[in-house]
């Protein structure tokens, strides 16, 4: 009978709201005094209070229906509307309404909302919603047993490892919440998991390609990466500062607050001074809780290794706005082509940056900024690499991170390591690892790591093994048609690296300084090869003939001492003005008087009829003129392709005088 009468009431209040308001409250006053206690007749009151806008109003009635009535349904499911709309950028008035909620009523619906929700996904939601906007005495509890419910989420079958949704909340909302409460402190163990996860999220988001599961995950933390790259990195520079602030780390401030290349650089600094001390106390037993510093040292070399690899592969790989990296390397390393001390400047260029194990030069085409910071990240993040190796515990740790991210999958992880086993000189290895990839991909990545496999082989004297796969790449070579001239690389005369770029001009200009070295080399041949000899290092120095005019005085003496030049290829393949002009002045009684036989259809035995000296055959003498003439004209062919058709059709000849040492 009473539901029946509580009915009534709700129908008369209903009914005169949509046609006399002032009835409608006349008729609640009534109802509420007749049943104070009754459920369906104060949550009438709320709706109506809620229709009205009122806040406050709306608030103290809710907070009455949660202390008395907790459990009804009907409240309950309000509750979770008043939830998502916490969630979501639209229902201003629910949010205000919650906000003027007593906070012991604002806990009791948090616990109410989360026992009943419908999956994990939605109670860790709410839980982390309301934590946020929980005083810090009610966030110890509920904190702490939020972060142990979203690494167990994580373990179910099924989850993608270390991408996934429960992740993004431990590490992105949880973490970051908790360590702000000051009685929390969770143990050594745990809390080198949580940033071990943290570290694996962060860096597989700005590393890897997106999926179409995680690609929503990921997106606000690499959102700005591409127009700032350092904008992604912010998120996990802060985690590390808030760790390093709460367990009284040394020096956190330097990877946000004052956080800088220079920063960084001296953070490494005062690492390899711990690194060494630590190493000291180091050792299967150890235990890594008992060595000073060992978090700190640890996560600081970690996440700069990350940095700096990350800051490696966007230099060295094209990027674009659908993942990390795409395509073939831009730049990749080489092992550079080293000249005499005598023919080398006092000084080295400004290009060439002296390291630990030599020197880096970066290509021509970088601009100076991203040539030195290519250079510094790739030496960076190998520094970082061996302190991690340096000791026991450090790198048990690092290999399972690792293992957990699949860290050798990574495109720039692999470059980087072949990168890294060449400055370190172990070039077995690096023609190891190259080889397992040689006949993957495309025709670029290919001749990429042809190109790396002979300068390996160059380094390690096998000079025909080099030629061999240079040659490969120069007949894969397309030709083209621009005739723009590469600024030169100066000269070095100690082992160096070269970070070169993927394009003809560079490819073939590492080729030439090879062979030309090699050559240079062979003062002791057979006299019918003697003047073959000199006729292709005449063609070779064309390329950067203003790095080798001491060569090419060389070879002009030589020739004008021996007082004759046989070399029938002489004006099909040399152009260059300067080379034209030496060779012939050598001709004129002022040169030498040389007897030069290097016109197309000529042989050694017509020189002897024709010498081309003044006074004797005449005709041949014009002829040899004219031809010098014609050939200035060609000064303008475009040196690439003229290269390139050279390699073509000498490489048998260019190979012959060559075993695997000099």
């Amino acid at each position: 009978m009473v539901g029946s009468q509580e009915e009534y009431l709700i129908a008369q209040i209903d009914h005169n709201l949509k046609i006399n308001k002032a009835a409608a409250k006349c008729w609640m006053i009534f109802a509420k005094s007749a049943y104070p206690q009754s459920f369906t007749i104060l949550f009438q009151l709320y709706k109506m209070e809620c229709e009205e806008n009122n806040v406050i109003e709306s608030a103290e009635c809710l907070s009455d229906l949660v202390q008395k009535f907790p459990n009804e349904k009907s409240l309950i499911m309000e509750l979770r509307n008043i939830a998502k709309a916490l969630c979501s950028d639209s229902d201003e008035f629910s949010k205000n309404v919650f906000e003027h909620l007593p906070e012991e009523v604002k806990y009791n619906v948090m616990i109410s909302v989360s026992r009943n929700t419908q999956s994990v996904e939605e109670h860790c939601e709410l839980m982390l919603l309301f934590l946020k906007r929980m005083p810090s005495s009610r966030l110890l509890q509920h904190g702490i047993n939020i972060i142990d419910t979203l690494m167990a989420a994580e373990d179910r079958p099924g989850i993608l490892i270390p991408i996934n949704l429960f992740r993004k909340m431990l590490v992105c909302d949880a973490l970051p919440l908790i360590l702000h409460i000051a009685p929390y402190d969770y143990k050594f163990k745990v809390i080198f998991k949580l940033m071990q996860k943290a570290i694996e999220f962060y860096v597989c988001c700005m590393f890897t390609f997106p999926t179409a599961q995680d690609a929503s995950i990921r997106k606000d933390i690499i959102a700005q990466s591409d127009t700032n790259p350092d904008e992604g990195w912010k998120a996990l520079f802060k985690l590390i500062e808030t760790v390093g602030n709460k367990y009284r780390w040394n020096y956190p401030e330097m990877f946000v607050s004052n956080f800088s290349e220079s920063s960084l650089q001296q953070l490494l600094i005062l690492l390899k001074r711990k690194n060494k001390t630590m190493a000291s106390l180091s050792s299967e037993k150890t235990r890594r809780e008992d060595i000073p510093g060992y978090e700190e040292a640890y996560f600081s070399l970690i996440v700069s290794f990350f940095y700096y690899l990350y800051t490696f592969g966007r230099l060295v790989f094209p990027r674009t706005s659908s993942g990390p990296v795409e395509g073939p390397c831009q730049y990749f390393l080489m092992e550079g082509i080293a000249a005499p001390q005598e023919n080398c400047p006092t000084t080295l260029e400004p290009e060439f940056k002296h390291t630990e194990r030599g020197y880096i030069v970066v290509s021509m085409f970088a601009s100076p900024e991203n040539s030195s910071l290519l250079t510094s990240s790739f030496v960076t993040a190998v520094e970082c690499w061996e302190m991690l190796h340096h000791h026991q515990n450090f790198m048990k740790e690092f290999k399972i991170l690792c293992k957990n991210i699949q860290l050798d999958t990574w495109p720039v992880f692999q470059e980087f390591y072949i990168n890294m086993l060449m400055y370190e000189r172990a070039h077995r290895d690096a023609i190891e690892h190259l080889s397992r990839v040689q006949g993957n991909g495309d025709m670029v990545a290919k001749n990429k790591t042809s190109l790396q496999i002979a300068s390996c082989y160059y380094f390690l004297g096998e000079y025909k093994l080099c030629l061999k796969l240079l040659f490969d790449v120069i007949l894969n070579l397309q030709t083209t048609t621009s005739n723009s001239m590469l600024p030169s690389i100066g000269k070095c005369p100690a082992r160096f690296l070269y970070f070169m770029g993927y394009n003809n001009k560079e490819i073939l200009q590492y080729c030439v300084s090879v062979l030309l070295k090699l050559h240079k080399c062979k003062e002791n041949v057979d006299e019918t090869y003697k003047d073959a000899t000199l006729g292709y290092m005449l063609i070779l120095m064309q390329y950067d003939v203003e790095q080798e005019f001491d060569l090419l005085n060389n070879i002009t003496d030589t020739i004008r001492k021996k007082k004759s030049f046989c070399f029938p290829k002489f004006f099909k393949y040399i152009i260059n003005v300067h080379i034209l002009e030496q060779i012939a002045h050598l001709a004129t009684p002022v040169g030498g008087g040389v007897k030069l036989d290097i016109l197309p259809n000529s042989t050694c035995q017509m020189s002897k009829q024709r010498a081309v000296t003044r006074g004797v055959n005449k005709g041949a003498r014009d002829d040899l003129k004219q031809a010098f003439v014609n050939q200035m004209a060609r000064s303008y062919d475009d040196i690439d392709n003229l290269f390139i058709e050279f390699l073509k059709e000498e490489i048998n000849f260019l190979l012959l005088p060559f075993n695997d040492s000099l």
